[in-house]
């Protein structure tokens, strides 16, 4: 079965692009472990870059995901 990656951009002091109040790392984090909750009911492993409103940085993204072996890593942005 698949393994994927979930990497919910911004995050914590990083809050992205604000947009009518509503601040990017809130929406990438709520649709991303949304997806995920849907997708793991099907069989495939997800694994997070962050699951709160926390500041990771790229370094760190990027050391996660190479610390594992993954089919995709898929970045969420808006």
């Amino acid at each position: 079965m698949a393994r994927l990656c979930f990497d919910y951009g911004h995050g914590g002091e990083d809050s992205g692009a604000c947009y009518n109040g509503r601040k990017e790392s809130d929406d990438v984090l709520n649709l991303g472990k949304a997806v995920a909750v849907e997708v793991r009911r099907h069989g495939v492993t997800v694994d997070e870059t962050r699951t709160t409103d926390a500041t990771v940085s790229l370094n760190n993204r990027s050391n996660f995901e190479n610390g594992n072996t993954y089919d995709y890593f898929i970045s969420f942005h808006r």
